[in-house]
């Protein structure tokens, strides 16, 4: 991807104040190539997002598949009830943290915390029921990723101002 910058401006004999801000602004302008690391966790946000998509298309389309993400006796509402959060917090901030550290946008990184801190209340959440219950396991499986991965995620691309 090529740089792309503002046209310098001359500034004859202006104030180095305004010489230094001109810069600052253009700077804030070039479109910087992502390093790999954001490009990965770019890659795993979009996957993330898209598979849950996916999870939820068929959970809806085939009721039997619902069983192996239940407790025990559980009835189907008490996955259902997951599905407007999930849409929202996981799946949607997924996509647009995604978009937003791909843009390299100053809102991406508080856009990650955000479904970071649903993802891993949702992944303990079903480490929790699959202990308990003894049964739905395989949703606890599906969410080690987002446990193991977004933490150190939100940590390796903190920006700069905030450390």
């Amino acid at each position: 991807m090529a740089q792309a910058t503002l046209p310098l401006l001359r500034l004859n004999g202006s104030n180095p104040r305004t010489r230094e801000a001109l810069i600052a602004a253009q700077s804030r302008h070039v479109l910087r190539q992502p390093t790999t690391l954001q490009k990965a966790a770019i890659a795993f946000l979009a996957l993330e997002g898209a598979g849950g998509l996916v999870w939820w298309f068929v959970m809806l389309l085939f009721p039997a598949a619902r069983a192996p993400f239940l407790a025990t006796g559980a009835p189907d509402s008490t996955l259902l009830a997951f599905l407007v959060p999930d849409v929202v917090l996981y799946m949607g901030a997924a996509f647009l943290s995604a978009y937003g550290l791909a843009r390299r946008a100053a809102w991406g990184w508080p856009v990650l915390l955000v479904h970071t801190g649903a993802a891993t209340y949702a992944a303990l959440y079903e480490l929790a029921l699959a202990l308990l219950s003894g049964g739905a396991w395989l949703g606890a499986i599906f969410m080690l990723p987002s446990l193991l991965v977004l933490p150190p995620l939100v940590w390796l691309l903190q920006p700069e101002s905030v450390k």
